[in-house]
């Protein structure tokens, strides 16, 4: 199987990833991760569905380990490093809520990016990463700031919301709309793009929240 990975036939490399998913060894984890650093995409994506099935299944062979090892690696090319982070993403397994923090500071933008999105999908991460994430809405990448903005929707973070808020005020009609959504997912309201009706509601749910320590959160 090795041999076909390394194979020049683009539809070789990908039936190889595809073949290697059910070997479940480490030698095939080995092989998927240079599979998943193929230039083309295809053979890139099919190697990914394959260390996610891999990892899902009864028998563990250390495929979050490896993709955590290659994501400290900063030897490693940063392209390397930022798949890692997305496969890692699609498994979203709670554990590896360190690893991916831990890299939120890389000095790679796309490594930051991926890292970012994929603490996003982790639902217990928020009281963790929730605060570093709001810092990261300054990034100096677009992308970066971006995914922050995606990852503090998708966790419900509500102490993100003043800086939300602001964002729909951005000249950038992609950051507004971004902000926007993530806005909606935390609070559960479909109000419009208005910054004063975001301030109002948020006057509204800061004064409920600190009025009711105790309460462990209606969601609106």
């Amino acid at each position: 199987m090795g041999e076909i990975a390394r194979s020049r036939e683009t539809d070789a490399r990908v039936a190889a990833a595809r073949g290697l998913e059910v070997v479940v060894s480490r030698g095939a984890v080995d092989e998927l991760l240079r599979l998943l650093d193929d230039e083309t995409a295809v053979v890139e994506h099919a190697a990914m569905d394959a260390l996610v099935a891999m990892e899902k299944a009864p028998l563990k062979v250390g495929v979050r380990g490896a993709l955590e090892k290659r994501l400290a690696l900063t030897g490693q090319p940063n392209s390397s490093r930022a798949r890692a982070a997305r496969c890692l993403s699609r498994i979203a397994h709670p554990d590896s809520l360190g690893a991916l923090a831990a890299r939120l500071d890389d000095r790679s933008e796309d490594v930051r990016a991926a890292c970012a999105e994929a603490v996003g999908h982790l639902k217990d991460g928020a009281p963790a990463v929730g605060p570093k994430l709001v810092d990261m809405l300054d990034d100096p990448d677009i992308e970066v700031r971006r995914q922050v903005i995606f990852a503090l929707g998708r966790l419900r973070f509500r102490e993100a919301a003043p800086p939300l808020i602001e964002l729909l005020e951005s000249e950038d009609q992609g950051m507004q709309s971004t902000a926007l959504w993530a806005l909606r997912a935390i609070s559960g309201y479909p109000f419009p793009n208005s910054a004063d009706r975001w301030k109002e509601w948020w006057k509204h749910e800061s004064a409920r929240v600190e009025s009711s320590p105790s309460e462990d959160g209606d969601d609106r």
